[in-house]
């Protein structure tokens, strides 16, 4: 007998997609270069980058990585292509220059199919990211933005063209986990 899960959930008990990860066009097509701190492009501005999951997945917890200066708030959710919110952490102050995890209030299942990963932050402090070689390359891999006005993720959003002067990729992701990462 397997240890492996049966049954319709298909990923181990602690998975981790991150923007990195084989889920997402960027961690598929782009090579790891390092990462660097960039400013966030605009406060109230969320930043959509899809993933995909062949099976449903068990959420409990999303994260980011804060720069050197994790001044203000941030929120961080997971939506549908089409712009509805399958959850969100609410307003949250970034307190760490580091890896910041939340765990979420009820776990939600997400998949199988493709979603964005959305984080918005109030103010324009640093983020560790991965630089990318111009627009073009955003658009192609599906990326995303939404001038929010608010620091708060909407229950629905229309995604627009990434539009970001820098083409910064933050570091973000969700976990099945509640401690890890």
């Amino acid at each position: 007998m397997t240890d492996w899960p049966q049954g319709p959930l298909a990923y181990p008990p602690n998975t981790v997609i991150s923007s990195y990860s084989r889920h997402s066009p960027f961690g598929q097509m782009c090579a790891f270069q390092g990462h660097a701190q960039n400013t966030w492009p605009a406060a109230n501005r969320a930043l959509l980058i899809p993933f995909r999951v062949s099976a449903p997945w068990v959420v409990r917890r999303v994260f980011w990585y804060n720069g050197n200066d994790p001044t203000g708030n941030a929120d961080m959710g997971i939506y549908t292509l089409d712009g509805r919110r399958l959850c969100s952490i609410g307003s949250t102050a970034r307190t760490t220059n580091a890896m910041q995890g939340v765990n979420l209030g009820t776990p939600v299942v997400v998949g199988p199919g493709w979603f964005f990963f959305a984080l918005c932050c109030g103010s324009t402090g640093t983020f560790f990211s991965n630089g990318v070689s111009g627009q073009l390359a955003l658009d192609s891999l599906g990326f995303a933005q939404v001038d929010n006005g608010a620091i708060t993720l909407p229950a629905t959003l229309t995604p627009a063209r990434w539009a970001t002067a820098t083409f910064l990729v933050p570091q973000m992701g969700a976990s099945s986990s509640t401690s890890r990462p």
